[in-house]
């Protein structure tokens, strides 16, 4: 388990960044990860369900943006039970006492 007060990963560009705001501590992927929408949904049934990881799919769509920030809330446990998380733009990861459990759960 990882726990974090703030922890950053950089991948240089300079260019407006995007915001995410993850309120959900399940682990589901976007079905649309180029639309700019933090939903585990389509875009024609919205939720509002924004986990980890479709945050993350949407920040790695926003190519070319620095420094992307997702907002974990409160003190949760987001577990990640899909596989490894892939960042491949820059980000910041915020949570105030947030724990990331990436451990494998059967």
């Amino acid at each position: 388990m990882l726990a974090f007060g703030v922890l950053a990963m950089t991948v240089s560009h300079m260019a407006d960044a995007g915001t995410f705001t993850v309120n959900s501590t399940n682990d589901g992927a976007d079905a649309d990860p180029d639309d700019g929408v933090c939903d585990i949904a389509p875009p024609t049934r919205p939720t509002g369900v924004c986990t980890l990881r479709v945050a993350i799919q949407q920040s790695n769509a926003l190519d070319g943006l620095a420094m992307n920030q997702i907002e974990l809330v409160g003190t949760a446990v987001y577990k990640l039970e899909l596989g490894a998380l892939e960042i491949s733009e820059s980000l910041v990861l915020k949570g105030n006492g947030a724990v990331i459990d990436a451990q494998m759960h059967n």
